[in-house]
């Protein structure tokens, strides 16, 4: 005899624990139980047929817990003639088995009816197959890349090919002129660039949208809240003129002055003013395209005619050498010779004054300027800066003649003189303390003057300036606060200095 514990089999072929009343485990035989079990899959009165599942199961019967009197039965029918026991292996047929504690008496099992004979039920759907393999229940997965199959080994003795670097790849899918005309240098990082440019891209995209909606239906473009937040977005290329000449004041003065730009192309001839811009339009961005003589069109003539009216206007100012690089920008930008007049009359006359004067008071103030916003926010590099005797003048002066054209990359030069149309001067501050400070230790490790001088213009380059979506949103939070009233109070003692110093 084996301990076992007796299972009983229920309507839907799961084995159940028969409870006893007495928790105790039953001394039966084996073979017995595989009789019983036989007996269980027959309903009485059937011999041998095909066994149909009743149409619903018992409920168990929890045994009472000791002490507690028993629940009322239930009367039971009369029982049957009793039929001739199922053969067992064992030679016990029906034989009560011994157990210790109390006997209860098991009530047989009444028989069941089968099912009425009926219409077949309909066929489970199966799932529909998709045609990429899965089914319409199965959980949802996302594409990964695809798995190219191995390359076939050479035969032996082949030489092999040169191994493709991911520079390479890159400089075969980037044009070697960018949008705007220019040549990409020798040194250029083809790989970082296309990196950024797949991101870039979806942010003008998005960006294009938002101010087509913003501009559809207005006549012109005023500075608002709305207008300052997407501007420091962001503008595209192909509503940047008509932003520009709207928050700076250009539409405005172009519009109270029609015809104003072609009398002065008609005005009385200077042989040095014209002779001054004619020495530098070959100098003027040799590595655009669009600016060399056999371009078709030339934008040199264009150009001159631009520095010539800005050159007539304003006799105090006349011509600089700096100003051709910042109107050759415009006319990119706007591919308007009359328009590009106005945004440098703007940026030269209001935005940025006296930058470009004889004496160019204005740009050395602010370079003064530059260097007590260092002492404030950035004193390890001011310390070392008066420890060489290194004067601002001298490592950033290009930066706000020029601002930051030919120093900076396009796009992100761009970017700059959309908030500094907008915003003021204020903005090459905040650019100039930008690439300060994110380059902090590496101007600290400078040793000589030379080092300082060359440091600052690795600064200019790199993932940083390449980056100008990203380096836009550091310029409004590195350098903190920085408000205009501070810079026109440090620009009036900058400037009472300068004057005293002769």
């Amino acid at each position: 005899m084996t301990n076992i514990k007796i299972l009983a089999i229920g309507q839907n072929s799961e084995l159940r624990s028969l409870r006893m009343a007495s928790c105790e485990v039953w001394q039966v035989n084996p073979s017995w139980i595989i009789s019983s079990l036989c007996s269980k899959l027959r309903p009485e009165g059937s011999e041998g047929g095909s066994w149909a599942p009743p149409a619903s199961e018992p409920a168990a019967v929890t045994p009472p817990a000791p002490g507690c009197p028993p629940p009322p039965r239930t009367p039971s029918p009369p029982p049957e003639a009793p039929g001739p026991a199922p053969a067992s292996p064992s030679g016990l047929q029906g034989q009560p088995l011994p157990r210790s504690g109390p006997q209860e008496q098991v009530q047989p099992r009444p028989a069941r009816p089968l099912l009425a004979p009926g219409p077949r039920p309909a066929p489970p759907r199966l799932p529909r197959l998709r045609t990429d393999g899965r089914t319409s229940s199965s959980p949802r997965r996302w594409p990964g890349p695809r798995r190219r199959p191995a390359p076939r080994p050479a035969p032996p003795g082949a030489p092999r090919p040169p191994a493709m670097e991911p520079e390479g790849r890159a400089r075969d899918r980037v044009p070697r002129i960018d949008p705007y005309g220019f040549e990409r240098p020798e040194d250029f990082d083809y790989a970082a660039y296309e990196e950024f440019l797949s991101t870039y891209l979806v942010i003008l995209t998005r960006r294009a949208i938002k101010w087509s909606k913003l501009l559809k239906g207005s006549s012109g473009v005023q500075r608002s809240g709305t207008v300052k937040r997407y501007i420091r977005k962001g503008v595209p290329l192909e509503h940047r003129a008509r932003v520009w000449m709207g928050v700076s004041g250009a539409q405005a003065q172009m519009d109270q002055n029609p015809g104003y730009y072609h009398r002065l192309l008609q005005g009385e001839r200077s042989d040095r003013l014209e002779e001054a811009i004619r020495t530098d339009m070959n100098r003027t961005f040799p590595d655009n395209v669009k600016f060399r003589k056999n371009a078709d069109p030339c934008l040199q003539k264009t150009l001159y005619n631009i520095l010539l009216a800005y050159g007539r206007h304003n006799e105090g100012v006349g011509y600089c050498q700096g100003m051709n690089f910042i109107a050759g920008y415009l006319l990119l930008a706007t591919k308007s010779e009359e328009e590009s007049f106005w945004l440098l009359d703007a940026l030269l006359g209001r935005i940025l004054p006296d930058y470009y004067g004889p004496a160019m008071l204005g740009l050395k103030t602010d370079q003064e300027v530059l260097g007590e916003l260092v002492k404030t926010k950035l004193p390890a590099v001011a310390a070392l800066m008066d420890g060489h005797g290194v004067l601002w003048t001298l490592v950033v002066s290009r930066w706000f003649i020029c601002l930051f054209v030919d120093i900076l990359p396009v796009e992100t030069v761009f970017r700059i003189w959309d908030c500094l149309f907008n915003e003021g001067s204020k903005i090459i501050f905040r650019v100039a303390l930008t690439l300060i400070k994110q380059h902090q230790g590496f101007i600290l490790e400078a040793t000589s003057v030379v080092d300082i001088c060359e440091r600052f213009k690795e600064i200019t380059r790199g993932s940083l300036v390449t980056d100008c979506h990203t380096f836009m949103q550091k310029i409004f939070s590195e350098p903190g606060s920085l408000s205009m009233a501070t810079i026109t109070r440090l620009r009036e003692s900058c400037r009472a200095k300068l004057l005293a110093q002769g």
